[in-house]
């Protein structure tokens, strides 16, 4: 069963609360280019899962897709 990603408005107060939950900026490959101040992509490994947050700023207009395929992601 997949779960399809939810995309939400997000304050930068929210990447700071993702990162005390155990979530770091993703650091390799194309989307990690994508990581600004304003734009993160996160990750978070426990028990051999990944999960990955996008974090955006409200004023990014229309919508953002998201793939996943062996061995990374896609936006």
């Amino acid at each position: 069963m997949s779960r399809k990603p939810i995309v939400v408005p997000v304050r930068l107060s929210d990447v700071q609360r993702a990162r005390l939950n155990g979530f770091s900026p993703l650091e390799a490959g194309d989307a990690a280019k994508a990581n600004s101040d304003h734009f993160q992509i996160l990750v978070r490994e426990t028990d051999g899962r990944r999960e990955i947050q996008i974090h955006c700023p409200t004023f990014l207009r229309g919508p953002l897709g998201f793939n996943l395929a062996p061995g990374g992601i896609s936006y």
